[in-house]
C-alpha cells in the first residue's frame, strides 16, 4: 500500500485527508493517461546553470509529488527540471473553486465529479507544458533539489495552458 493511500485510511481530520486523495488522484490519473517516459531533450536556454564545469544532477526527494514523469526509471538523469505549486493551480480551476465555495467534502458525490474534472483538467494543462517546454521531470516544490542548474517554476504556464 501506497504512502498516500496509507495517509488517506490514518488522516485525522477531513483537510489532511482530502489533500492526500487529491495528490492520489493526480498520480493515478497521471498514470492511466500515460504522462510517462522522460524524453531525452537537451538543455534549453531557461534552465540556469551554476557552472558549465557542474553536472546537472537532480536529486528526487517526495517521489509521490513528482507529476511528469508517472513512472520514474531507475538510475533515471533529469537535465530540465521544472516545479509548480499544485495549490496554486488548482486556485485557478473553476470546479475546484466550487469545491472550496461550497464547501464540499469527500461525502458529496458533487465533490467527486467535480474533482474529477479539475484533475483532467491539471493533467490536460502538465502535459501541455511539459511538452511545450520540453521537462523532462516536473514536480511540487521542494520534492526535488537540483544541481548544477535551476528548476524553471512554471505555474503560470500550467495556469495559463488549463482549458
Amino acid at each position: 500500500m501506497s504512502i498516500l493511500a496509507k495517509a488517506v485510511l490514518t488522516a485525522t481530520n477531513s483537510k489532511t485527508c482530502c489533500l492526500a486523495l487529491l495528490v492520489l488522484g493526480l498520480v493515478s490519473l497521471m498514470a492511466w493517461k500515460g504522462l510517462s517516459d522522460a524524453s531525452a531533450a537537451t538543455p534549453e536556454p531557461d534552465v540556469v546553470r551554476s557552472s558549465a564545469a557542474e553536472a546537472v544532477k537532480v536529486t528526487i526527494v517526495t517521489s509521490s509529488q513528482v507529476y511528469y514523469p508517472s513512472t520514474i526509471k531507475k538510475n533515471a538523469k533529469f537535465k530540465k527540471p521544472a516545479v509548480l505549486s499544485t495549490s496554486t493551480v488548482f486556485d485557478s480551476i473553476a470546479e475546484w473553486k466550487t469545491i472550496k465555495k461550497k464547501k464540499l467534502s469527500d461525502k458529496d458525490a458533487e465533490y467527486h465529479l467535480l474533482l474529477k474534472k479539475a484533475n483532467d483538467k491539471f493533467a490536460k494543462a502538465l502535459k501541455t507544458v511539459q511538452r511545450d517546454g520540453s521537462y523532462d521531470i516536473i514536480a511540487e516544490t521542494g520534492a526535488i533539489t537540483c544541481k548544477g542548474c535551476t528548476a524553471k517554476d512554471v505555474n503560470k504556464d500550467l495556469v495559463d495552458a488549463l482549458p
